[in-house]
């Protein structure tokens, strides 16, 4: 195996770890925010809640370049795993 066929297999091996650790990331977010609801009683949106915290912040750093608008599209995917209402 070459050296830049090597390189491939490992970026895809680390592609493919980077996916599950997401996914894994978000079941647990959607089922810590479903049994908060749960345990509270009734539907605490806190999407919403984060929406607006956030609007109230100072604006985050983030600690590499970021493309314009990736932080709302962060805080419009963070809300909808935390329980958004449309």
């Amino acid at each position: 195996m070459s050296e830049s066929e090597e390189k491939i297999t490992n970026l895809e091996e680390l592609i493919l770890e980077l996916q599950l650790e997401t996914h894994a990331a978000k079941v647990a977010i959607v089922v810590l925010s479903t049994a908060l609801n749960k345990v509270i009683g009734y539907n605490t949106n806190l999407g919403d809640m984060f929406l607006a915290s956030t609007a109230q912040a100072k604006s985050v750093e983030f600690d590499k370049p970021a493309p314009d608008g990736y932080r709302e599209k962060l805080d419009e995917r963070v809300a909808a795993l935390l329980g958004k209402s449309d």
